[in-house]
């Protein structure tokens, strides 16, 4: 950012303040102050709805800067741009907008977003705890959910990912308590550790086939999860990755699965009673089922190598163990 002359530079962009703002903001509706963001002036402690002029195409580093005793919006800076701007519920992005930076909306009450379509970056936490955060409309274009961007926006009900977006990175969507439906289209290839942990309304998911690696914890605490559909293509599944979600009782599992990460379904409680492991599965980590109290059978392929230590540990009602085919196996402790 460069003050020099008394001209605000923000990442590089020279804007020019619209002569219909004013520093008091524009009184819109009632109960609404609205103010047009241009990336020069300090925006007023009143501001309620936010829209872009359309010279801005970067919302960056600390643009402006909460101040813990200044219930509103303070001074351009270099980060978090609207931090904590617990009055803020609309904001209207103008088309041109190409990136939002880093912790630029978080813990704002910001109800509903819509992005443009030239927008090709949201920076991590720019959204995050924004608890009155209802619907999120993401373009096509955006390639990186980044880490934590919309994590703990408990009032999110539902997201679809486009099919442009190829990594979902960690903790994305951890933590969004209300979040019903996810839609993930093709194209897309990784979701990292926690991307949606603790998403605890969640009932269901299917995952593309494109999607070869599922992360650390990536359902973890998902604790309404009933029914997973891993489709052809995957091929690790993550430690922890359905850890503690308590209410699933349906899982398919591809061919073209290899690895079972440790503890992937442990504390898997009260609905799995079977699970089958297709051909092509090679190994089962350390307690991927412990404590899965309801499971009563499963069936393991032959090509099956390797069972981790107390893989089933705490499966009391484990009735029926089918092994299919001529099987090397080595077994630990189970």
């Amino acid at each position: 950012m460069d003050m020099e002359g008394g001209a605000m530079d923000i990442d590089g962009l020279d804007n020019t303040l619209s002569s219909t703002s004013s520093t008091n903001g524009i009184q819109g509706r009632e109960g609404h102050v609205e103010f047009e963001y241009t990336g020069r002036e300090p925006v007023p402690t009143d501001v309620t709805h936010v829209r872009f002029h359309p010279s801005v195409i970067k919302v960056g580093g600390y643009a402006i800067d909460y101040d813990n005793d200044y219930d509103g919006l303070a001074e351009i800076e270099n980060e978090y741009a609207f931090k904590e701007c617990h009055k803020l519920v609309e904001v209207v992005f103008n088309e041109g907008l190409t990136k939002i930076g880093r912790f630029a909306f978080i813990c704002c009450k910001i109800k509903s977003i819509t992005f443009p379509s030239t927008l090709e970056e949201i920076d991590i936490c720019a959204f995050k705890c924004c608890d009155n955060l209802e619907e999120v409309v993401l373009n096509n274009g955006i390639e990186t959910i980044e880490e934590m961007v919309f994590s703990d926006c408990e009032s999110l009900s539902s997201i679809t990912i486009p099919s442009s977006v190829t990594n979902i990175e960690r903790h994305a969507f951890s933590g969004c308590s209300s979040m019903r439906e996810v839609e993930l289209n093709e194209g897309l290839k990784n979701i990292e550790d926690h991307a949606f942990s603790s998403c605890d309304s969640l009932q269901s998911i299917a995952l593309p086939s494109t999607l070869t690696a599922l992360g650390v914890g990536a359902f973890s605490g998902c604790s309404s999860l009933r029914e997973v559909v891993l489709n052809e293509g995957l091929k690790k599944m993550g430690e922890n990755a359905f850890k503690l979600c308590t209410s699933l009782q349906c899982i398919t599992c591809p061919s073209s699965l290899i690895e079972i990460g440790n503890s992937a379904f442990e504390y898997c409680r009260h609905g799995l009673k079977e699970f089958e492991v297709n051909e092509g599965i090679q190994k089962i980590g350390k307690a991927a089922f412990n404590s899965c109290i309801s499971l009563k059978r499963i069936v393991l392929p032959s090509t099956l190598i390797e069972i981790g230590t107390k893989a089933f540990y705490h499966c009391n009602i484990l009735k029926e163990v089918e092994l299919l085919g001529k099987m090397h196996l080595q077994i630990a402790n189970l």
